[in-house]
């Protein structure tokens, strides 16, 4: 009996033992690390056209069990602007266990330009016609590209059956939360397909404060719309109130006026806006 007694106890301490062992070499061989995100700088200034390395400069990863994982880094997310240009920036890494660890930093973009709306044709029509305002509306964005399908008109006094000089105004906004408008004129009128026409190469033009600016150099072509005669562009009158030195909108009017009296009217909208 003493002996079995004797085995039975051996057994249980080599039991006792083997599990000692085995959890103090699982404790050995665990990796409860977390990466470790460093950076040289808490800022980075990157153009709109960034790639993910560029984004990424200055950044890199470390973990005591696996070293260098700075090839493992991605970007997770990039924020709405806390102010124009600027946003957060967000990074993240795991390692092979699954640990993951986050970073934060600002982001700057250094060209970064608000999204620009364009009229695409001159905004007059004939009393009673249909008049499609978005139709004749682009609006493209810097990180977005084209963003034209979210214009949307915010303020118009138009009608399309009384003939008139109605103000609309009409907004976009980028994934950035950036929020352009722009205020033209729209002309109602009697018969837009007698009078004579001036085509413009623009009808909306961007310039920064301080540029040059000549009206004339937007005149591409003028013709007498019922019976499809080109007319002298020299003959087109210019009306301007542009202000190069001052940020703002103004609207260049174009007539002209064929051999019956008839007056055609064009208007080009320009916006000077702060470089």
């Amino acid at each position: 009996m003493r002996a079995i007694q004797r085995i039975t106890i051996a057994v249980f301490i080599i039991m006792v033992a083997s599990f000692a062992v085995s959890r103090y070499l699982s404790h050995l061989i665990s990796d409860d690390t977390v990466p470790v995100i460093s950076s040289d700088s808490d800022v980075v200034y990157v153009s709109v056209t960034a790639s993910d390395d560029e984004l990424m400069a200055g950044v890199s990863v470390w973990d005591d069990a696996e070293g260098d994982l700075t090839d493992r880094l991605m970007v997770e997310h990039i924020s709405h602007f806390l102010s124009k240009g600027e946003c957060k920036i967000t990074y993240a890494v795991s390692d092979s266990k699954d640990h993951v660890s986050k970073y934060e930093r600002r982001l700057i973009y250094t060209d970064y330009e608000s999204p620009k709306i364009y009229l695409s044709a001159n905004m007059q029509f004939s009393a009673g016609s249909n008049i499609p305002i978005l139709s004749f509306i682009d609006a493209y964005d810097v990180l977005d590209g084209d963003i034209s399908g979210k214009v949307k008109v915010v303020s118009t006094n138009h009608s399309s059956t009384l003939m008139g000089l109605y103000t609309v105004t009409v907004q976009v906004s980028n994934s950035k939360g950036d929020v352009s408008y722009l205020t033209f004129p729209l002309e109602v009128i009697s018969s837009a397909a007698l009078v004579p026409r001036i085509n413009l190469s623009q009808y909306t033009v961007y310039i920064n404060v301080g540029d040059k600016f000549d009206p004339k150099a937007y005149i591409r072509s003028a013709y007498e719309t019922d019976r499809k005669i080109d007319m002298d562009t020299n003959n087109v009158v210019i009306q301007s109130d542009v202000d190069c030195n001052t940020a703002g909108t103004y609207i260049v009017t174009y007539t002209i006026n064929d051999n019956m009296n008839r007056e055609g009217v064009s208007r080009l909208v320009v916006v000077v806006t702060e470089s």
